[in-house]
């Protein structure tokens, strides 16, 4: 469409010559080759806003998959099983980036809490009757899953200050997301799309 369309403009000086010499005759020649040129150039225009928004699209796609794949790593979990987590907290306004960075606070709090026994997020453990070794061994789902269950299992009060002490603001960005049942939570793990690995290594 972009060739056929620079010839159009090409020609169009040769048309306007004619258009000099043969009267009426050459300026109606002259009006019908503007548009056709007119009609070409909008066509080209169409093409080139179609290839730009499949262009984005990829590069969007391409990013996409960059974070995905460094956020798993970063949480030590596989890209799939992350992408699945992802997808559920998001149905909490909880974004891809903001459920890594509540399993990379999962891991740092645990650990201060074996490196400290004495300190506050042992506290906080206790307090949630969560044993912190056990914790620590348990995938970041599973972990999650384990908060949960303490949720439940204790008075709304008690939960809300072991949460607050453990991990602060994100305990109660993840609140609505432990009154699901467990079930519930695994059957939207289950159900949650996500691309496998290799797909997302070769398109980035």
């Amino acid at each position: 469409v972009l060739e056929r369309t620079k010839r159009g403009v090409k020609s169009l000086g040769k048309e306007a010559k004619r258009a000099g010499t043969e009267g009426a005759k050459g300026f109606d020649k002259l009006k019908f080759k503007l548009n056709q040129i007119k009609t070409s150039a909008g066509k080209a225009k169409g093409a080139l806003i179609a290839v730009a928004a499949v262009g984005a699209g990829v590069t969007k796609a391409n990013e996409a998959a960059r974070n995905d794949l460094q956020n798993a790593q970063q949480a030590n979990m596989d890209v799939e099983r992350f992408q699945k987590l992802a997808f559920v907290l998001k149905g909490f306004r909880i974004e891809a980036d903001e459920t890594a960075d509540i399993l990379r606070e999962l891991k740092n709090v645990t650990q201060e809490a074996l490196d400290d026994p004495t300190g506050g997020k042992a506290s906080a453990f206790k307090m949630l009757q969560i044993d912190a070794e056990k914790f620590a061994k348990l995938g970041p789902v599973e972990q999650l899953q384990a908060f949960a269950e303490a949720q439940k299992r204790l008075t709304n009060e008690t939960s809300v200050r072991g949460f607050d002490e453990a991990i602060s603001d994100m305990g109660k960005n993840l609140a609505p997301v432990f009154q699901l049942s467990n079930e519930e939570f695994v059957k939207r793990l289950k159900d949650a799309p996500a691309v496998p690995e290799a797909i997302i290594r070769a398109q980035i």
